[in-house]
């Protein structure tokens, strides 16, 4: 029993270290919505442990009861570890194209919910880029995270001089590892 406890452990710390690796500016503002609500999800974990602790002091805790709390959260924990291992190097666009293709290979009902609450607290931010980038034509990604790229050194004054001038397509083009081809 004790056996089937004891990755618990190793799942808190490869989380833990995920989010303290990647909640850096470097990691880009996708990634750091995702480290902050893994956190809300890893205090959730640690009140669980503290209540179980608490328990324990009073002697009302044995293994089983111990094993019996903790099964929920072995697999949420153990979901949580795929995700980390899976979006090691991904930020922006290709983040969340991981954890929605996690959501959409898993068929655990919570798990599901656990991958849609990071996805849609990971999107925010995108959200804000496509938002700006729709309504005011403005890209504002300095962490290189949306799937427009801007190519500032390319001027509009052309467009006047020649009708058939590729203004568009040269100055912002698509950023093929933000963007997740289908396959027909």
């Amino acid at each position: 029993m004790t056996n089937k406890i004891l990755p618990l452990c190793s799942y808190h710390d490869r989380i833990e270290i995920f989010i303290n690796i990647h909640s850096n500016f470097e990691y880009g503002l996708v990634n750091q919505a995702l480290c902050c609500a893994l956190q809300s999800l890893m205090r959730e974990y640690i009140l669980l442990i503290n209540q179980l602790d608490s328990e324990f002091m009073k002697g009302e805790l044995n293994l089983q009861k111990l094993w019996y709390y903790l099964q929920p959260s072995l697999k949420i924990m153990e979901s949580l570890v795929t995700l980390t291992y899976d979006s090691e190097k991904a930020k922006g666009g290709a983040l969340l194209n991981k954890i929605y293709q996690l959501m959409s290979e898993s068929t655990d009902q919570q798990t599901l919910q656990i991958y849609s609450f990071l996805l849609n607290k990971s999107f925010a931010p995108y959200m804000e880029f496509l938002s700006k980038w729709i309504y005011r034509g403005i890209i504002e990604d300095i962490y290189e995270e949306f799937l427009i790229i801007e190519k500032k050194e390319i001027n509009k004054e052309s467009v006047n001089k020649d009708f058939k001038d590729f203004y568009w397509e040269k100055r912002f083009t698509l950023c093929k590892e933000q963007v997740k081809f289908q396959k027909k």
